[in-house]
């Protein structure tokens, strides 16, 4: 799996302070820099860093609050935050771990501290590399007994990454979000063959209908709860969300609105427009038209689905169509010729797909 160079931002109204931090962490990591809450909210949307390490005492706004926008962001929930600052006090060091900050370095610095600190954060997201590869193999090994086809985890992450781009997310959390997509019914290993394989409706046996919920669950376990790291989370949560509405009609745990995870709302619709369009599912006779589709989404937009993921659906149509017959289901494509590409690689050969289209040209 391809990883690029760390990039971290540092945030400092003091420009010697800044000055310092680029001595220490210039030899081994690539640096952007903010001086100001507001020019560190907008570095992180635009450069998405791997780790951010932020100031507590700026003038406007303080780092306490450039910590809480950037937690409430779904572009930048995810980045790791290391507060570097002289307010060392165990309730300040408290506020910040609430905020959602992975770790605390007192001011005056101390460079091998420092760097030991910074290394250890980063060394997670290697660890994810590791994590992730085995989670795609084991999601592989369950592939075989169930009754999806073979492309569907591919054109699941390649649509899911067209929703991300189009709705404004970064290439590098684009390219960690097609990467954790196929993940989402890992949690099927764990459901029993009769119930994966049943030719007809699971609802209407609830015995069978709540075993195959579980596969969240199941899902959920796999990947591992109380893990830290971004790619690790946005696992997670996609494996244990991606079946929850905004009316609180989903499942496994009935969550309503801003409470489910955007990244799982964004595979959610991925997925259930490529398994309506599939015409070899065994519980119904056919694909669905591509007319009913839309309107069946249509009817789910603002009450079950978010109106901006839908909007970005039909936005994205022509092109999603043209995934859909890009890998269809009779030559499956390995999922390695994707995700061993850079995010700018893998952005751009996306971006391709139906530019030469076998059904229009």
């Amino acid at each position: 799996m391809y990883r690029q160079g760390f990039t971290i931002l540092l945030v400092d109204d003091e420009p010697n302070n800044l000055s310092l931090l680029q001595q220490v962490l210039a030899d081994s990591y690539n640096l952007k820099f903010a001086n100001s809450g507001k020019s560190a909210l907008a570095g992180a949307v635009k450069h998405m860093p791997d780790l951010i390490l932020l100031d507590i005492m700026m003038p406007e706004m303080d780092g306490y609050e450039v910590c809480r926008l950037l937690k409430k962001d779904p572009l930048t929930v995810n980045i790791p935050v290391i507060f570097v600052t002289a307010k060392g006090e165990i309730a300040d060091k408290k506020r910040g771990f609430d905020l959602g900050a992975v770790d605390y370095v007192t001011k005056p610095i101390e460079p091998p501290i420092l760097l030991a600190r910074v290394a250890t954060h980063l060394r997670l997201i290697d660890r994810d590399t590791a994590v992730i590869e085995g989670l795609l193999s084991l999601m592989r090994a369950a592939k075989l007994k169930d009754n999806e086809t073979a492309n569907h985890t591919l054109r699941v992450a390649v649509i899911t990454h067209l929703l991300a781009r189009h709705l404004g997310y970064d290439l590098l959390l684009a390219y960690r979000l097609f990467l954790v997509a196929p993940l989402h019914d890992i949690g099927k290993i764990g459901v029993r063959d009769e119930i994966l394989l049943f030719p007809g409706n699971l609802r209407e046996n609830p015995e069978m209908w709540q075993e195959m919920q579980a596969h969240t669950l199941h899902g959920a376990d796999i990947i591992g709860e109380g893990i830290q790291s971004p790619v690790m989370i946005m696992a997670y949560n996609v494996a244990r969300f991606h079946h929850e509405k905004l009316d609180g009609s989903g499942y496994p745990d009935g969550l309503k609105g801003d409470d489910i995870p955007f990244e799982a709302l964004i595979t959610s619709v991925a997925d259930m427009i490529d398994a309506m369009l599939d015409p070899t599912r065994p519980y119904r006779q056919g694909a669905i038209p591509e007319e009913k589709v839309r309107e069946l989404l249509a009817m789910d937009r603002g009450g079950k689905l978010p109106g901006k993921i839908i909007d970005a659906v039909f936005a994205l149509w022509r092109q999603i169509m043209a995934v859909e017959r890009a890998f269809p289901n009779d030559s499956p494509v390995p999922f390695n010729n994707f995700s061993h590409l850079s995010p700018e690689d893998l952005d751009r050969r996306i971006s391709m797909i139906g530019e030469y289209d076998r059904e229009t040209a």
